[in-house]
């Protein structure tokens, strides 16, 4: 289903910003006013809800969904569900989209959800926190050892330009292959590639992933200060800073349709900003602090 045609603006957000925002009062209702004062839908991918309420005990947990439902309450249908990466990869694979597309029950049930309700929920969501936490720190163990496991065999400064260039994406591209693959034999690699329009968020997360791996795959002790400025961008960071870097960007991959990228995190929108500026991103990617103030008065 594509988003309804709510509003002309679509806001996509990442763990990073709705997190912020959800923790302060003030902030909530500054963001509504802002949101419901323009032209704008809100898009909020599960995974993003996810990694918001998944905490160590079930008294955060509550408190967490409590908060969001808040917001969820204020925003009503303005309050998008959109696509995770690999349902949006199916979602093109079916056919054009025409907009965001957003799950077809939307987050109703939250916001009539009762005290008992989250409660029961919040119960479950410990456990959810430590399968999330597994996962980030596997994808985390496995990005900081690629150097030794898959080298790219390329020089540093050969990797720093790979990552620079605005080169549309190729049939061997993991996420290429991926998209392939789901569709059962329907779409060969070649014909993914050779339209980026249809498959707006299949080449995005495609362009985002590429350079990870690339930067991931390059012994940081090899590289100059002028190609660490690029490669480290895209580096993932040590730990208690980069395990949830794959999350990060398969979150601005599947914000592809978006107008509007808001993150939080300074090296989630660092990439971001790198992409747009080679043409290879259309959405404006801005953090927090910028977006209310652009869009206050």
């Amino acid at each position: 289903m594509v988003i309804p045609s709510i509003a002309k603006t679509s806001v996509a957000i990442d763990t990073s910003a709705l997190s912020d925002i959800v923790k302060s009062n003030s902030l909530t209702d500054q963001f509504t006013k802002t949101i419901l004062s323009r032209p704008m839908n809100l898009l909020i991918p599960k995974v993003a809800i996810s990694e918001l309420v998944a905490l160590e005990t079930e008294t955060n947990a509550l408190r967490m969904l409590q908060r969001l439902q808040k917001l969820c309450r204020h925003l009503g249908e303005r309050f998008c569900p959109s696509l995770d990466h690999l349902d949006i990869i199916k979602a093109e694979l079916r056919g054009w989209q025409t907009g965001p597309p957003v799950h077809e029950r939307g987050w109703r049930s939250l916001a009539r959800a009762t005290n008992s309700s989250l409660l029961e929920a919040a119960q479950t969501l410990p456990e959810v926190h430590k399968q999330l936490r597994d996962v980030k720190t596997r994808l985390f163990e496995l990005d900081r050892s690629a150097y030794l496991t898959r080298p790219v065999e390329v020089t540093p400064h050969e990797a720093r330009q790979l990552i620079v260039d605005a080169t549309p994406s190729e049939s061997n591209e993991p996420v290429i292959i991926l998209a392939s693959e789901l569709s059962d034999g329907g779409l060969t690699p070649e014909k993914i590639v050779s339209n980026p329009l249809r498959f707006k968020a299949t080449h995005a997360l495609s362009h985002l992933s590429k350079r990870l791996w690339i930067a991931n795959s390059v012994d940081r002790k090899l590289t100059t200060p002028a190609e660490e400025a690029v490669i480290g961008m895209w580096r993932t960071k040590r730990a208690g800073k980069g395990e949830g870097t794959w999350h990060d960007i398969s979150i601005a991959g599947a914000s592809a349709y978006a107008d509007i990228f808001l993150t939080n995190d300074r090296n989630q929108l660092s990439r971001c900003k790198f992409l747009k500026e080679r043409g290879l991103l259309t959405f404006a990617p801005t953090n927090l602090p910028a977006f209310l103030g652009n869009t206050s008065g």
